[in-house]
């Protein structure tokens, strides 16, 4: 296995493509792909560390997934009256080598867990918007004051729950077995299409 450091997570503005599978309220995802090449190992690790952006150099991470989360709800009764998650990726593209196509190959195992480990980022993320939203819901029926306690907490644990979640991974070096969190269910949301990003010239 070859391997890099993954990402940290980080909240950046937002970009729409939306998707709203199994979910209550609006929610977008949007891809940023920067590409990598090389007809040997040493090209291509040459372009990760060249070709990727800034902000990814200066962490020394290979990709990452920002949030952006807006919700108004009414302090009063919860009644909500705006709610929508964005999820962005930033991830790199691996360009098949004409000269040596079975390059790309020996980065798959590599490209597919730094995938993984992005697509638990979003899932943790979602996993605890739908809380927040959920609580809302739940002051619609009474004793509202009490949830909108419960979202403030609520809106801490996103970030705590996605540094755990690195500090646990080492930013994706090692793969969780069973995840603490619970974040399962949200992943068919976050699913990005590896096919699609490892292919083509």
């Amino acid at each position: 296995m070859l391997y890099r450091l993954l990402s940290l997570a980080a909240i950046v503005p937002f970009y729409a493509n939306a998707a709203e599978t199994l979910l209550p309220f609006s929610f977008s995802t949007h891809y940023e792909v920067y590409i990598v090449e090389g007809d040997t190992i040493s090209d291509v690790e040459v372009s990760f560390d060249s070709d990727k952006p800034k902000f990814l150099k200066d962490k020394n991470a290979d990709g990452y997934t920002g949030w952006e989360y807006d919700y108004w709800a009414d302090d009063n009764t919860c009644e909500i009256k705006a709610f929508n998650l964005d999820i962005t990726y930033k991830l790199p593209r691996i360009k098949q080598s004409v000269a040596s196509p079975e390059i790309s190959e020996l980065y798959r195992e590599y490209i597919e867990q730094l995938y993984r480990h992005e697509e638990t980022h979003c899932a943790l993320t979602v996993m605890t918007i739908n809380h927040i939203y959920q609580a809302f819901k739940k002051g619609q029926e009474g004793n509202c004051t009490e949830q909108n306690h419960r979202v403030n907490k609520l809106t801490d644990r996103i970030n705590e729950d996605n540094e755990l979640f690195d500090t646990y991974t080492n930013h994706g070096e090692i793969e969780l077995a069973v995840s603490p969190f619970g974040e399962e269910p949200f992943y068919p949301v976050c699913k990005i299409p590896f096919s699609g990003m490892m292919a083509g010239n």
